[in-house]
């Protein structure tokens, strides 16, 4: 049996620590009322941003049969945790206070607080058109640490939630088969192709296809379209490698 743990963090990117702030009103449904808030949206980089880090744990177990010379057989287990997720929010359609991804940024503002905004040169427009008067809601979207997420499994992926979108969408369990064949030719100092190891791995066998994963338009880049299954947590490849 083998295990192995490690830590590794990755820091801000310089556009999230220091893109301008930028503002602007808009119109939402208000909760249970039929009405209308005026809601102030503030985006833009933040130079408070902690660097998001990691902690992993794998452990494997391995089984060589001693009948059946060359054949190996694995079961490895794995561990990843990321906290501080660095992330904008995606701010939809509909109430404000239905959205519980803006619950730790949305705020009702007094009116010496908006006033700033709309003189800022990064104001860039009254959409809502009743004048800084009639903001009753500040929704701050500037770049946070928001977040963390606990990954594990066995050539598995449990099921968990997409948070994404609004109401959450649950994403079905993946399991998946990876095999690798190797073979090395010995040592003799006779031959130059002593010592050689060559090896095939591949990664989802039978290409069984990922969950599917709604990816919000706000979360693309422009003119990109969206693949829509998580690569953080399914994947597949094929690998060839030549050790000497």
């Amino acid at each position: 049996m083998v295990g192995t743990g490690g830590t590794s963090f990755k820091a801000p990117l310089l556009s999230q620590l220091g893109a301008p702030i930028t503002s602007y009103t808009a119109l939402f449904p208000s909760l249970g009322s039929g009405g209308k808030d005026d809601v102030l949206i503030i985006r833009g980089g933040n130079p408070s941003l902690d660097a998001e880090t990691a902690t992993s744990v794998t452990l494997g177990l391995d089984f060589e049969p001693p009948s059946v010379r060359g054949l190996a057989t694995s079961v490895n287990f794995f561990w990843l945790k990321f906290d501080n997720r660095i992330q904008e929010q995606n701010i939809l359609p509909q109430p404000i206070a239905s959205q519980p991804q803006l619950a730790n940024t949305a705020y009702s503002p007094g009116a010496a607080a908006v006033q700033p905004y709309f003189d800022s040169p990064g104001f860039q427009g009254d959409t809502a058109g009743l004048g800084p008067a009639g903001v009753n809601l500040i929704v701050d979207n500037q770049f946070a640490n928001t977040t963390s997420t606990i990954e594990r499994g066995l050539n598995h992926v449990n099921a968990y939630r997409n948070t994404l979108v609004t109401p959450s969408q649950g994403i079905g369990a993946w399991t998946t088969a990876d095999t690798y064949l190797g073979y090395s030719t010995g040592s003799n100092a006779a031959h130059f192709w002593d010592d050689i190891q060559v090896g095939l791995s591949v990664q989802n066998l039978f290409d069984r296809k990922p969950p599917f994963l709604q990816i919000p338009a706000a979360y693309l880049a422009q003119g990109r379209s969206a693949v829509p299954f998580d690569g953080a947590n399914a994947s597949g490849c094929l690998a060839l490698t030549l050790r000497a």
